[in-house]
């Protein structure tokens, strides 16, 4: 599975601390896609997952730290969020390294990763698996932020792809499913006026 695919992935990741290392995850999302809205054969047999990660004794054994802190156990656990610990209740509960494994086979698969301020959401998966032996082959090089696209480019376009995902229940999936649709978005407007294209054009 190290062979590049000809999709990108979006990763979105929840967690009980910021940490950018050793964040305790709760729950993984992987989005395949293509930037320029097309669809590929072969992404058929790659479906879009969110996980939830569970035991990790495997980890426990190697001592690999899983950090919390409690600004972000308060937020879990406040009465709003009560939606969104439903949500996560829902996936599929995988041992810490079943899951890393199956988000590292994503990876390899893809040509470029992408999230939400990788420094955090990437940082995170990549460190963790390398703690549990687990092969990535892709490296920084292949990150790419979904963020700083909308700093540079359209933030009025992202606020509203993100007010979408926020109408909904709070989720992994969701906020990468909203990245998607807008990097998606940007890579077409571009294309479809590379030839006047400026940063500004593309701001409401």
């Amino acid at each position: 599975m190290s062979s590049p695919l000809n999709f990108d992935l979006m990763i979105d990741i929840e967690t009980l601390a910021l940490h950018n290392q050793f964040a305790w995850i709760l729950s993984v999302a992987c989005v395949p896609f293509c930037p320029d809205g097309s669809r590929l054969p072969v992404m058929e047999s790659w479906p879009a997952f969110a996980i939830r990660l569970g035991d990790d004794a495997q980890g426990a054994a190697r001592q690999v730290p899983r950090v919390v802190d409690s600004s972000t156990i308060n937020w879990w656990f406040a009465d709003e969020r009560e939606a969104a610990r439903s949500e996560l209740a829902k996936l599929a509960e995988f041992s810490y390294s079943e899951g890393l494994q199956r988000v590292a086979d994503y990876i390899n698969a893809a040509n470029n990763i992408w999230a939400r301020g990788p420094q955090f959401d990437l940082t995170n998966v990549f460190t963790q698996c390398s703690m549990r032996d687990i092969e990535i082959t892709k490296t920084p090089y292949n990150w790419r932020d979904s963020r700083s696209l909308s700093e540079i480019y359209g933030d009025a376009n992202y606020r509203e792809f993100m007010k979408r995902a926020n109408a909904l229940p709070h989720s992994a999936m969701h906020d990468a499913i909203a990245e998607v649709e807008f990097v998606q978005f940007m890579h077409i407007f571009i294309s479809e006026n590379i030839e006047t294209f400026h940063p500004k054009s593309a701001r409401h």
